[in-house]
C-alpha cells in the first residue's frame, strides 16, 4: 500500500498496462508520471526518481485480521453481503481473504477478490489517501 501524496499533495493513481520487472505500472492522473510498483518510485516525468512512502498492509483471512483489528471499517462493494456483521462480512464463505490495513488504532479491510479484479484501488483512511 502506498500514500498517494507527493510534497503533501494528493495524487489519483491508473494502470498504465505495461510491466516493469514483471510487476504492474501506475501513471498518476495529476502529471502523466509512470510509476513501478515493486521499486514504488517514478520511472519517467516530471515525478522521475520520486519514491512513494509505504503504508504497512497485509492479506490475511478476514478471522485473523478482525480478531486483530475488531472496529475495523470495511469497503461496501454492494454484492449483498451483509458487510456490518462483525463476525463474518463474508457470509462464512471459506478461504475469504482481505487486504487490510492498519495505521495507529484504525484500520480499514477490502476484500481480497475485488482488489484482485481491481487494477488499482483509490481509497482515504481519515485525511490519508490510499492507493
Amino acid at each position: 500500500m502506498h500514500d498517494r501524496r507527493i510534497d503533501g499533495k494528493e495524487h489519483v493513481f491508473g494502470n498504465y498496462g505495461s510491466l516493469y520487472m514483471s510487476a504492474m505500472t501506475w501513471f498518476d492522473h495529476e502529471t502523466e508520471s509512470l510509476w513501478s510498483q515493486p521499486i514504488w518510485t517514478a520511472l519517467r516525468g516530471p515525478y522521475e526518481g520520486v519514491r512513494l512512502e509505504m503504508i504497512p498492509a497485509a492479506v490475511v483471512p478476514w478471522s485473523t485480521w478482525n480478531k486483530e483489528h475488531p472496529n475495523t471499517l470495511i469497503l461496501d462493494v454492494g454484492i449483498g453481503r451483509d458487510v456490518t456483521d462483525k463476525v463474518d462480512p463474508f457470509g462464512g464463505r471459506r478461504g475469504a481473504y482481505v487486504a487490510g490495513v492498519a495505521l495507529g488504532d484504525r484500520a480499514k479491510a477490502y476484500p481480497f477478490d475485488l482488489v484482485s479484479r481491481e487494477a488499482v484501488v483509490n481509497d482515504r483512511m481519515g485525511e490519508l489517501p490510499l492507493l
